[in-house]
This record gives C-alpha cells, structure tokens and sequence, in this order.
C-alpha cells in the first residue's frame, strides 16, 4: 500500500472525483465510485494515480475520469496524455491501449515495475 498525501493536489484542484448520484426515498446520494490526481506538465497532461471502487468498474466511471484528463489537456494546450502502471497489471495495460495509449518506456522506480505510456491526442 502507498502513504501519499494528496491534500495540496485537491487544493490545487489536480484531483478529480466521480461521481454516482441515485435518488434513495427521495433524497439524493452521492456515491464517491472514483477518482483520479492529475496535473499539466510541459509535455503532456499527467495522470499521476486512478481508480474505480471494483464494484463499480466496468460501467464507464473510469473512462469519463480519463475523458476529464483529454478535456483538461485541450484546455492547457497539451496534446497528449501521460501515465504509468505497475507492469503487473495487465488488465490495465490493456484497458489503456485500448484507449489509445502507447508504451513508451519501462523501469523499475521505488521498487516497483512500471509501465510508462502516453496518449497523443492529435
């Protein structure tokens, strides 16, 4: 498990969460189902950390997370996306390939095996 400490990012508004609102006896809840920490970079717009509650992957939250970074992206002038996986993940490597991410590069950083990839949006 990673201790980071996301707290200036929020504040930064580098975070994104999303969200599912039901009706429940006539209130409304708000379920936090993902979110995702991200920032511009020189480059590209940089996906740092991502995640979907897994009961609540595969119904479209993590992409509409992924389509917030693209539409962030366009808005700082960024033609591309960047993120990382851990190399273990191969259903993740796949989901974003399918997205339209290509590998760039691997390493090993803080003991952990990671897959670089980026998303050119051009």
């Amino acid at each position: 498990m990673l201790a980071v400490d996301y707290s200036q990012g929020v504040e930064d508004a580098w975070s994104k969460v999303a969200t599912f609102v039901p009706k429940f006896l006539g209130f409304l809840v708000i379920l936090i189902v993902g979110y995702m920490v991200a920032w511009p970079e020189t480059d590209a717009y940089f996906v740092e950390n991502i995640a979907v509650d897994p009961p609540r992957q595969g119904r479209g939250a993590g992409r509409a997370l992924i389509d917030h970074a693209v539409r962030e992206a366009r808005r700082y002038g960024l033609a591309a996306l960047r993120l990382y996986t851990n190399a273990a993940m191969h259903e993740n490597l796949a989901m974003y390939a399918h997205m339209g991410f290509v590998e760039t590069h691997r390493a090993t950083e803080h003991g952990r095996n990671r897959v670089f990839m980026r998303w050119d949006l051009v």
